[in-house]
């Protein structure tokens, strides 16, 4: 299995994971040419589209990916309701859609997925963990917290794509309105780099690769990350620690 995470933030999400025989995007919130721009990944492999949450970073180009690259939608049934009626109606008209819903085991051409209910001011937002070949990737971003029933199921995974959206002190003292504050801190917001911590000290001695995920551009930096999550976590885990970009893609990591 191998993957890259080719756009990670507030201005776009997506994710290609690449198995022996097919490919899966997650999420479709940059373009696919702006995504081939940053690869050079053979996108004719990829056979479906999964979508983590209904917000525009993360289905902007949902529609068009799945179209260019005739593959079918997989979305929850509420995610997929908290899109506009135009984007659904025009989805609905060019491309094939099925829905799946939280806490549920899938398998798909011939992978294995089990989905996670994460807490996020969407109408769904969805976790997951994809599995094949004794291989598997967890990702777990745009959450408030991350779900304790969780821990003993995503520490045994080989990679873990996991948010550390910001550095608590920065947000609060960034320009931001106070309202957009209080939504980032809440349990439906976003993990902190603190709150990412304190998840990977539990669970990060049995993962081989770590990647730092939505990462915010104002309220966060490569400091805050060493200092309070890269760092710490250095002193006992042993395993390779990438952070997402928002504007280029991680190299193809193979797990």
């Amino acid at each position: 299995m191998k993957f890259s995470v080719i756009s990670s933030g507030s201005s776009g999400n997506m994710t290609y994971i690449e198995f022996r025989d097919v490919a899966f995007i997650l999420d479709s919130g940059i373009s696919l040419p702006n995504a081939k721009e940053r690869t050079n990944i053979d996108f004719n492999k990829v056979k479906a589209l999964f979508v983590t949450h209904e917000h525009g970073d993360h289905t902007k180009f949902l529609r068009t990916v799945s179209k260019k690259l005739d593959v079918p939608i997989y979305i929850s049934k509420k995610s997929f309701g908290g899109l506009l009626k135009k984007d659904r109606d025009m989805i609905k008209e060019d491309c094939k859609v099925f829905f799946i819903e939280e806490d549920s085991h899938y398998n798909i051409l011939g992978i294995d997925i089990y989905t996670l209910k994460l807490s996020h001011d969407a109408k769904s937002c969805l976790g997951f963990i994809f599995k094949e070949d004794g291989k598997s990737l967890a990702y777990i971003t745009d959450t408030g917290f991350f779900p304790t029933n969780y821990l003993n199921v995503v520490s045994g995974v080989n990679a873990l794509i996991i948010e550390s959206n910001h550095d608590i002190e920065m947000l609060k003292e960034s320009s931001r309105p106070p309202e957009l504050i209080a939504r980032i801190l809440s349990p439906r917001g976003h993990m902190s780099n603190y709150i990412c911590y304190q998840v990977l000290e539990k669970i990060a001695d049995n993962i081989d690769t770590i990647v730092l995920a939505h990462v915010s551009r104002e309220c966060n930096s490569m400091e805050c990350l060493a200092r309070d999550v890269i760092n710490p976590l250095k002193e006992r885990y042993k395993g390779r620690i990438v952070v997402a970009s928002q504007d280029e893609a991680t190299e193809l990591i193979e797990i």
